[in-house]
């Protein structure tokens, strides 16, 4: 995972008493931040990206806007408390200009950057606490800003603060608040006793995150070696490799190895039977994280489940000719009208759905809810794509490509085990199927036709791995009964991003993926890169000659 600004200015302002002397822990942390800080006293959130004026909001997009807020926020409470507590580091050269002119800019670029935020362009991690939070803890400082949207943000809080309960989390610990918990730095200890926390912390971390660890050491009465240990190990072994830089989340072991092998196994780009023996050597390092007997797994050891992960890890052991755990993920993620990722979660994720849905295909093993289940999820995936007129944008991964991907793996499969017009899948209507499930399939294959670049590419954002997506999206509709005319031009169309990645594959890694700001990860990128240019695909269909069939096999050739 890549390093981020926000993160690591937290990083930067944990102090330790040494030999009697107040120090800062972590002084490479510091000046990483300085060095990437832009000339206009802004930072966009990401080391890679090179320091120059961005300030300007006009020149960024929605999600760039809200990594640079958030970032800038963290960086300017950074040099604040610098600033009036150097510590060790006056006696430092710092680069120029000072942290009095890096202040002023910072401030004055965050004004113009906040006034042109809206609340309904940011989803990612925890936002809705962590900005308001950056706010109070700068007002702590003297510095207010007051912004359009600046209302709806604090009633985002309050909505979200409702069911929020420390007793529970003191007893349970499992929560994602403790991945956030820098969100609640400025409260008491009778609002919120962080000693009562210390039991949950997993390896030293407050739910693996840089910054929530940081926060917790900057407040703790009694010093925590663990800790301590956990931030020197994030800050040696993390992607900065000892330049003082962290990532949003330290360690995502499960998270890595679950994505990675799902990418080259669903699309048989080798054999999990034949790769038996790598394959389980992986897996058993995700089930020495599970902290469920049930299976259920989170992004690390020890980490709380969620429907994501425990859908990934039940695609593999599917894929690997076991029995997954679909049962236990359709009790355990149930909300109203979908699967929820995780407790208290503010909107839903298609994505997510639908990896629970391949998941819930896969799997061997029948349940009484499993077709009820796979209906909700197909429900909430065709109504979604309705109401954004297939504009899909999903709260893990920025691209549009993405979520893409997975509505056609997973409705394809569905389309192809529901024509054997065996088990569960069964009772599900022909109707519907053809009417909904072959319709949206269609209108997924026309949008990426249309939407490919001439160089063979898709996307802005990449537009690499959002291109590796869209040529794996093209591999799973192959395996559908569509008219020849469309299915030469998708053949046409995969193989000319097959031809874009090949010519691309030193592309630098892309800031995709959503923690609490956009971060790139170069082992999905090779993954999906390595997928899209090797697996199989499908020259003729692959449904099943039956009575429902017949009828599927019908509603795609009305496309052509």
């Amino acid at each position: 995972m890549s390093c981020s600004v926000y993160d690591t200015a937290w990083v930067a302002n944990v102090t330790k008493v040494v030999a009697g002397s107040t120090r800062y822990l972590f002084p490479s942390s510091f000046f990483t931040v300085l060095d990437a800080q832009h000339s206009d006293g802004s930072w966009s959130g990401h080391f890679e990206s090179s320091a120059t004026t961005i300030g300007s909001s006009g020149l960024l997009t929605a999600r760039q806007l809200s990594d640079s807020i958030l970032s800038t926020m963290s960086g300017l409470h950074m040099l604040i408390l610098h600033h009036k507590a150097p510590l060790q580091l006056v006696e430092s050269r710092l680069p120029a200009p000072d942290t009095s002119t890096r202040i002023r800019r910072a401030v004055s670029t965050l004004e113009s950057m906040l006034s042109s935020w809206s609340v309904d362009s940011c989803d990612a991690v925890g936002f809705e606490l962590l900005l308001p939070a950056m706010l109070d803890v700068l007002s702590a400082h003297g510095y207010d800003f007051d912004f359009p949207d600046k209302d709806r943000l604090f009633v985002l809080r309050a909505v979200k603060l409702e069911k929020f309960n420390p007793a529970i989390i003191y007893a349970r610990g499992l929560s994602t608040v403790l991945h956030s918990l820098e969100a609640f730095h400025m409260w008491s200890s009778d609002q919120l006793d962080i000693a009562k926390l210390k039991p949950h912390m997993v390896s030293g971390s407050m739910m693996a995150s840089p910054s929530a660890t940081a926060s917790y050491m900057m407040k703790t009465s009694d010093w925590d070696e663990q800790a301590e240990n956990y931030l020197q190990i994030v800050v040696k072994y993390g992607m900065g490799k000892g330049n003082g830089s962290v990532p949003s989340a330290y360690p995502t072991t499960n998270f890595e190895i679950l994505w990675v092998l799902s990418a080259v196994l669903e699309y048989c780009v080798c054999d999990p039977i034949s790769e038996s023996g790598n394959v389980n050597a992986l897996l058993k390092i995700v089930n020495n994280g599970t902290n469920d007997a049930q299976g259920l797994v989170g992004f690390a050891r020890d980490i709380e489940p969620d429907l994501d992960d425990s859908a990934k890890y039940s695609i593999i052991m599917s894929l690997s000719g076991a029995l997954g755990n679909s049962n236990v993920i359709a009790e355990a993620f149930n909300a109203t009208g979908w699967l929820k990722t995780y407790n208290g979660e503010r909107n839903p994720s298609v994505s997510a759905n639908c990896n629970a849905l391949i998941a819930l295909l896969l799997d061997r093993n029948e349940f009484s809810e499993k077709a009820m289940t796979i209906k909700k999820i197909v429900k909430f995936v065709v109504e979604h794509w309705t109401a954004t007129n297939g504009a899909i944008s999903d709260k893990w991964n920025l691209s549009p490509y993405y979520p893409v991907m997975l509505i056609s793996k997973a409705l394809s499969d569905l389309v192809v085990i529901w024509s054997l017009g065996k088990g569960s899948l069964s009772y599900i209507p022909t109707e519907w199927m053809e009417t909904q499930v072959a319709h949206l399939l269609m209108m997924t294959l026309n949008h990426l036709l249309a939407s490919q670049s001439r160089d063979g590419s898709w996307g802005s954002l990449g537009p690499y791995e959002e291109t590796a997506y869209s040529v794996l999206s093209l591999i799973s509709l192959a395996q559908l009964p569509i008219p020849v005319a469309l299915r030469q031009n998708l053949e046409r169309a995969m193989n000319d991003g097959r031809k874009y990645l090949q010519h691309h594959s030193g592309a630098p890694v892309e800031h995709l993926w959503v923690e609490k700001i956009s971060y790139g990860s170069p082992l999905l990128r090779q993954a999906y890169g390595l997928a899209a240019c090797c697996a199989p695909y499908c020259t003729t269909s692959k449904i099943h000659t039956t009575t429902t069939s017949h009828a599927i096999g019908h509603a795609f050739r009305n496309y052509e």
